[in-house]
């Protein structure tokens, strides 16, 4: 797929906006230092003149800069070599581009190396402050259609601080005002925070990774590759495995979550997937689903407020928070990350030409995984995961054997 950028622009504030710099909190500087991409595709509507016209976009843009503030500035670094937003109002990266392909070529969706030529490509140098926290990429294709490419650098702003702000951005759009503003105060973090944690933090433990590339420094230079694949849930489906959840080795009176139940599904098959031993995953392959769900339940219901707020304090603690700074690294097997977007409003970025008729995040990595609803509303899900090429057939079947 060829794409043709037409034009490049900087996109700043619309107004003075206040510069000051903004301190990351601990638990932003331990996520990923990577402009996290994704795309909506929006099909066209037949009395749509200015269908994403750019003009529209950029001043919206501009406008919902001005309560979005942060989201223009750069990185830079106290007295202290921390990394903070400087909030300079130096703007964000637009830009305009084509297509001859049509998009319908792009099939399923699975093709995450097609469909990162549709969100602009950001250099990671040395040099924290040459590049905009936020770049976005309006491409036009043959048939009529767009797609909103997003790449939000992840210290900036977590997946719901991301779709808040392209729903605001979506709402100026249509002319309306914004029914979210930002709350950018990290000092409420600190509140109630102990001197010292009260648990023990094994999410700070070192993972164990037994994937062959981290042994071999042959395969650590040519990796076995990585896919995407996009596996579909009905209502129906669901409803039987949450059904399998309560019928496995007798009731339970834990009524698990839409999520714990995906979540248990999806740990057991991928271990079978990956060929893993029951010593490496302890008992998850042998075990009834629901003993694996209850395990999931128990380890979200210990996150309570009383347990993040000793996670701060343990950061508090460490000389220095970034050793601990998650990669893609830690997602290989025989680990596993997965991201919960199921109550996320992504559907809701209608910026007054219908709701878009489908989005994913554009991400390879082996391990990284997203639960996410489907543009149909009516309660069906969509599983999308990276693995390695060799396992991905092998827990498609052993995923639908429900």
């Amino acid at each position: 797929m060829e794409i043709h950028v037409k034009e490049s622009t900087i996109i700043r504030p619309a107004q003075e906006t206040p510069k000051h710099c903004l301190q990351n909190s601990d638990l932003d500087l331990l996520v990923p230092s990577i402009h996290y991409p994704g795309v909506y595709f929006y099909r066209r509507p037949n009395d749509s003149p200015n269908f994403f016209e750019a003009g529209l976009l950029k001043e919206a843009l501009s406008n919902v800069l001005v309560p979005y503030y942060p989201m223009a500035g750069r990185f830079g670094r106290d007295e202290n070599g921390r990394i903070v937003i400087n909030c300079n109002g130096e703007g964000v990266l637009f830009l305009e581009a084509e297509t001859s392909c049509v998009i319908d070529d792009l099939g399923d969706f699975e093709s995450s190396l097609k469909l990162l030529k549709l969100v602009p490509e950001v250099e990671h140098t040395e040099d924290i402050t040459s590049y905009p926290l936020l770049v976005i990429q309006v491409t036009h294709f043959k048939c009529g259609g767009a797609c909103l490419g997003v790449g939000l650098h992840h210290t900036l702003a977590d997946a719901t601080s991301t779709f808040h702000f392209i729903n605001a951005w979506a709402e100026m759009t249509r002319g309306f005002s914004i029914s979210n503003l930002p709350f950018t105060d990290r000092k409420i973090l600190a509140v109630g925070v102990p001197t010292s944690p009260k648990f023990h933090h094994i999410e700070f433990d070192p993972t164990n990774s037994i994937n062959a590339s981290t042994q071999n420094p042959k395969l650590q230079s040519n990796p076995e590759p990585v896919s995407s694949s996009i596996l579909n849930l009905s209502v129906d489906q669901i409803n039987i495995l949450k059904a399998k959840s309560n019928k496995d080795h007798g009731p339970t009176t834990i009524k698990f979550t839409r999520f714990e139940i995906l979540a248990a599904h999806i740990w057991r098959c991928l271990c079978k997937a990956r060929g893993l031993s029951n010593d490496q995953v302890s008992d998850i392959q042998l075990e009834p689903l629901n003993i694996t769900a209850e395990r999931i339940h128990n380890a979200l219901m210990r996150m309570d407020d009383e347990y993040m707020k000793s996670a701060l304090a343990y950061l508090k603690q460490q000389p220095d928070v970034t050793v601990l700074k998650r990669d893609s690294q830690m997602f290989k097997c025989p680990n596993l990350n997965i991201s919960n977007l199921l109550h996320m409003p992504i559907y809701d970025a209608n910026f007054g030409w219908g709701r878009p008729i489908f989005f994913r995040p554009v991400t390879v990595s082996d391990g990284l995984t997203y639960i996410l609803p489907t543009p149909s509303n009516d309660g069906s899900l969509y599983l999308l995961i990276n693995l390695e090429t060799q396992h991905i057939q092998l827990f498609k079947k052993l995923f639908y054997e429900i």
